[in-house]
């Protein structure tokens, strides 16, 4: 992005014409500067082609600039700067401290600031305030921070030009470099506004034309760049030479037609502003080259303007940078890997892809080149022109691969084969291109189209890498079906696509073809798990689970948000028994409630990472599955037997007289109740053979800051998920870091068994056997610190039962009752009702000694006991009432043992649900193991707290004797007490 006041600067006139173009001649390049012919290297090119840029662009003299200038002053000639550059011709004469340093590099790879401290030594040994660094890739800008250590950098905006003033100059070493951001991204607000206001639409109205706007001056400029044109065609003043009634739908007519086979826009799409909002617009724009740009500022950008312009109204839409970051480093993508996001959204995860593989591709070449260049320098016996000779060659053929308009280049592939995402909102897929575009490109392999559904590139069992967001909450409906449109293209399209693709492609293809008219979730085998006889409505997220693992080959890594009920809910165990039988659960992260909250969404989520199966691993799984199962079914065979024989044998004699009727339905429902069990527990402990011989490590953390507030902000804010300048305070080694670790040596995390609930410090990050993973909420893995005998440990159910005696309201008036309500701290107090407020609900009796649940509250600790004086207590469904099943417990010693401040903090870990409906299950409260030593050892332990209550008790009633004598004393109405 351009500087406006220099967009065009005049050439000086002390530059020949002759010297605006690099001069080269038989492997020799001439340098202006010190007016002779040098050894062509690369590196020398390179130099030589941003000098021109200073003198032309910049408006410096040749008398103002020294070239391979000695900084130290001491004759060792090795600390020499590229450029020196002074702020007049007799600075430079007076040798003043110089204004810039400038540093070239050959290299393509990003710039990072430690990787040019060289420039900010030479800035600082010559006392210049500004230093800047140019590579292949981009040119960057630092001001000399002369209070801070060498090293510290800080990079700004631009340098000064030749005929800056003080005040100029000034202003430049305040501007950091985050202004190019604000400013672009402030900038398109504004656009935005004046549609919005000019135009009177809504936000995402007015976004949509912002949209056209955008995809017109990108299409313009590469047109441009393509053609080595320098007019601007972008610019009011040629949209006003025009003879049309409106130039800029001219524009966009041409600019659809580019993009038709993308089908980003509808053929009979229009620009929907009046001309005069178009020029305005464009009037806004114009003096920003997006070509030129560098893609980070570009695409953080857009970004900022993407997520403070619709937060709130299609905030879903968009993943938090920082979460983008954490997933895609997790995954660690590698050149050649294809990826796909089948919810794509704003694409924030396919743009993250592109960044991080162009740049290790683009590192990869310097590396190819750096070892080339040092075996070519220690080569004696050739000369410095045959050396620099090889070195171009091989420089040549290096960025070669580089170039993003040859097919089959590095870039060109990652650009063209390697990035496919799909949105089934086409206003979220236009954004997504655009992103990608505003990236440095990649947009071909994104599109319009249902992510269920196959297109284009994205079809089952090829993916390397999906990352994905899906929307959470809605339901693919019996409704959705397989449409004609969806499934239907141009001949010329699908040759196309077969060409590319193969008859992979093409079997895909007609497999969705012959699904036209069937249920979108008849496509998939989740929805059947549960016993379904006719697939219902499906919640979404869970097909997008399915959805991901089949579109993976195998082998290949899936990272994905999903609300916590899939990871912790009783009722979604298939779901993860789905997940355990295809893939590897790598990693679960669990994030903070208030991530997705600037986007709209107040489910709390975590973040699960698999990888699929290999060939040989799935076959290796379905073995030992199928083992375990009819190990474990020929265990129970004869227990089977003897018990469906003599219930059968029982209804048979039933059978015999008719007046045994209730009886035979009685036996009958018991023989299908005890089917029922015994299936789910040959179920449940084949699963369990089943996971200890097929044993894994799973990584668990719990994220506390991630790296966004709950107003979205992102900047400063601390995050632990990834190494950066906001790592929080005492953390030694980010998520990132964990992970990496573990996965080199899963034992370098400690086992799940040390997170001991009142044990300090309880860890966030931990591992656990894939044996344990009946849940895989992090929360859910604290465990009790019971130091009792194994064989005292008891679950709660085992002295329990579920009273449900429910209250005949026609023998039982209300008023005749006592409803209650339990507090967190386990008291329970009587409810006074009055007559026009008398409960209409079922009520259902607590008797005495009694323990009664608040269901919803049970997370609180809300478990109380019904006093022995109180009669005729009743309570609502929305409590349970257990009365005692056992000799082996006193009720007051479960009570006791609830509201213990560890069990209670493990009750709160473990509630599961929808964010503000979240509960603990009865049946996981029921399986709680407890200790139950002897009667006369739970009384003994009761008793000791009875004894100091009772003592309190004693020594709180003397205190308040003595509080009143006081004052007596104080008012003259009692003497004083002798001593």
């Amino acid at each position: 992005m351009k500087h406006p006041r220099v967009n065009h600067p005049p050439r000086p006139a002390y530059v020949a014409e002759n010297e605006t173009k690099l001069k080269r001649e038989g492997g020799k390049i001439w340098s202006c500067v010190r007016r002779k012919w040098l050894v062509e290297t690369p590196e020398e090119y390179v130099r030589q082609q941003y000098l021109l840029v200073l003198l032309y662009e910049y408006g410096y003299g040749l008398e103002q600039i020294a070239e391979e200038e000695e900084v130290t002053g001491r004759g060792s000639g090795k600390a020499r700067a590229d450029f020196v550059v002074w702020r007049s011709s007799q600075d430079k004469a007076g040798r003043k401290s110089p204004l810039i340093i400038v540093e070239c590099k050959s290299d393509n790879v990003t710039i990072q600031p430690e990787d040019y401290t060289q420039g900010d030594n030479y800035a600082r040994l010559t006392n210049a305030p500004f230093f800047l660094t140019h590579n292949n890739t981009e040119t960057k800008f630092w001001r000399v921070r002369k209070d801070r250590m060498p090293g510290y950098l800080e990079e700004i905006e631009d340098v000064p030009h030749a005929d800056a003033t003080n005040e100029e100059i000034e202003e430049l070493l305040t501007r950091l470099k985050t202004f190019k951001e604000d400013e672009f991204a402030a900038l398109l607000r504004q656009c935005h506004n004046v549609i919005r206001n000019r135009e009177k639409k809504d936000p995402v109205a007015a976004f949509d034309e912002m949209a056209k706007i955008l995809f017109i001056k990108v299409f313009v400029e590469r047109q441009l760049k393509q053609r080595q044109r320098r007019k601007n065609l972008f610019t009011v003043e040629f949209l006003e030479e025009q003879l049309a009634d409106n130039p800029l739908e001219d524009l966009f007519r041409r600019t659809k037609e580019h993009y038709r086979e993308d089908r980003i826009f509808a053929e009979d799409e229009h620009l929907n502003l009046k001309p005069a909002t178009g020029i305005e617009i464009v009037r806004l724009l114009e003096r920003y080259n997006l070509s030129d740009t560098s893609e980070d500022i570009k695409g953080i950008a857009f970004e900022r303007f993407l997520g403070r312009t619709f937060r709130g109204e299609i905030g879903q839409f968009f993943t938090p940078r920082p979460i983008v970051e954490f997933m895609v480093r997790m995954l660690d993508p590698k050149e050649g890997e294809v990826i796909c996001d089948p919810a794509s959204g704003s694409g924030g995860f396919l743009t993250r892809f592109f960044e991080i593989v162009r740049e290790r591709i683009l590192a990869d070449v310097d590396r190819q080149y750096r070892e080339f260049r040092s075996e070519v320098e220690s080569n004696k016996q050739q000369t410095q022109e045959e050396k620099a000779e090889a070195l171009r060659a091989k420089y040549a053929e290096l960025q070669k691969t580089l170039d993003n308009d040859t097919r089959g280049s590095r870039l060109w592939n990652l650009a063209n084969r390697c990035i496919y995402g799909t949105d089934a909102n086409d206003r979220m897929a236009r954004t997504s291109k655009m992103n990608m575009i505003m990236h440095g490109d990649g947009h071909g392999g994104v599109h319009h189209h249902d992510g269920f559904l196959n297109v284009n590139g994205i079809f089952e069992g090829r993916f390397d890498i999906i990352l994905t967001n899906p929307p959470f909450g809605s339901s693919v409906e019996p409704s959705d079906t397989v449409l004609e449109e969806q499934v239907t293209l141009s001949h010329e399209l699908e040759h196309h696509y077969a060409n590319i693709y193969g008859d992979h492609y093409c079997d895909a293809l007609s497999h969705l073809r012959a699904a036209t008219g069937k249920p979108i979730a008849s496509l998939f085998e989740l929805p059947t798990l549960k016993g379904n006889r006719k697939v219902g409505k499906v919640k979404t997220e869970l097909l997008f689970i399915e959805r991901c693992l089949d579109l993976l080959k195998p082998g290949g890594r899936l990272g994905i948000v999903l609300p916590e009920g899939v990871f912790n809910n009783p009722s979604l165990a298939y779901v993860r028994e789905f997940c355990e039988d295809r893939a590897f659960i790598q990693a679960v992260v669990s994030l903070p409630p208030e991530t997705f909250v600037s986007s709209g969404a107040s489910v709390k989520a975590s973040l699960l990472f698999m990888q699929k199966f290999a060939r040989e691993e799935q076959t290796d799984f379905n073995t030992k599955k199928a083992a375990a199962e009819q190990e474990t079914r020929e265990k129970y065979v004869p227990e089977i037997a003897e018990r469906t024989g003599t219930l059968e044998a029982a209804i048979a004699e039933a059978q015999k007289d008719k007046a045994y009727t209730d009886r035979r339905k009685a036996l009958k429902v018991e023989l299908k109740q005890y089917q029922r069990e015994t299936e789910a527990k040959i179920r449940t402990e084949a699963r369990t053979l089943l996971k200890s011989r097929f044993p894994y490590p799973v990584f668990l953390y719990e994220a506390a800051h991630v790296g966004i507030t709950a107003t979205g902000e992102t900047d400063h804010v601390p995050n632990e998920l990834v190494p950066g300048d906001y790592t929080p305070e005492g953390m030694e080694k980010t998520t990132l870091e964990l992970y990496q670790e573990f996965g080199t040596n899963p034992e370098a995390l400690s086992l799940w068994q040390s997170r001991v609930i009142g044990v300090s410090p309880f860890p966030d990050c931990f591992r656990i056997a894939f044996s344990d993973t009946h849940r895989w909420d992090p929360g859910s893995f604290c465990l009790l610190d019971w130091r009792w005998e194994p064989s005292i440990l008891n679950p709660i159910g085992s002295v329990v039962k579920l009273r449900r005696e429910k209250v005949d309201r026609n023998r039982h008036s209300f008023t005749s009752l006592q409803p209650i309500t339990i507090h967190f701290d386990g008291s329970l107090d009587k409810r006074s009702v009055t007559p026009d407020k008398e409960y209409s609900m079922d009520l259902f009796f607590a008797r005495p000694g009694d323990l009664v649940v608040a269901k919803i509250d049970l997370k609180n600790g809300a478990v109380g006991v019904v006093p022995t004086d109180w009669e005729n207590v009743v309570v609502t469904g929305h409590f349970a009432v257990y009365e005692v099943a056992s000799e082996k417990v006193l009720v007051q010693w479960l009570h006791r043992i609830i509201q213990q401040p560890d069990f209670k903090e493990y009750l709160w870990r473990n509630k599961v649900g929808a964010e503000g409906r979240k509960e603990v299950k009865l049946d996981f409260f029921e399986s709680i193991p407890i200790p139950l030593p002897d009667i006369a050892t739970q009384e003994a332990i009761l008793m000791e707290r009875d004894l100091i209550q009772s003592e309190v008790d004693r020594l709180t009633q003397l205190l308040t004797e003595s509080e009143s004598h006081l004052t007596e004393m104080i008012h003259g109405r009692t003497p004083p007490r002798q001593k």
